[in-house]
């Protein structure tokens, strides 16, 4: 059985890469870079997506394409909230969710592509720094009220949780 070389998403981006310069030779640059600000979230968020695609719908699985994938989609998915929401103040507290990102891609590894135990290592550790950058900006953001707050919510949490003792 002969493989098509057909790559429709190659063709598309070139159309789309050829009209962004046609507008921009046309004097038209703002509405050029605008739609280019406006798409880039959408093409990122839609790379990921095409990586998890890749991933689960071949019987051959390489799971170091969801490394990739985890860390388009998070970050699609922050850049689509700042653009569409035109606050990109947000990236300014936020901005921990990019090495969060390459945890959670690490972490996809190592549950659906079967990656080594090795890879929680650097997930602990990405993945913690990027949750106490975000905890600590929240925090500061919050004039210092969450910290005390996780911490009584913790404590509610571990004096009634239930393991088989009844505590009234």
């Amino acid at each position: 059985m002969r493989r098509s070389n057909n790559h429709p998403i190659i063709g598309i981006i070139l159309i789309l890469s050829g009209v962004f310069f046609l507008f921009s030779k046309d004097g038209v640059n703002n509405l050029s870079w605008s739609l280019l600000l406006w798409l880039l979230p959408l093409v990122i968020l839609g790379l990921g997506i095409f990586f998890h695609l890749v991933y689960f719908s071949r019987p051959y699985k390489n799971g170091e394409i969801l490394v990739p994938g985890g860390m388009f989609v998070t970050s699609g998915i922050l850049f689509a909230v700042c653009t569409y929401t035109g606050n990109w103040e947000l990236m300014t507290t936020f901005w921990p969710i990019f090495p969060a990102g390459l945890a959670i891609g690490l972490l996809e590894y190592y549950f659906f592509g079967r990656g080594p135990g090795g890879v929680l290592i650097p997930v602990f550790i990405i993945g913690g720094i990027g949750i106490i950058f975000l905890g600590t900006t929240l925090n500061t953001l919050t004039k210092g009220y969450m910290v005390p707050v996780i911490l009584i919510l913790l404590g509610v949490f571990f004096t009634f949780r239930g393991n088989g003792r009844k505590y009234f």
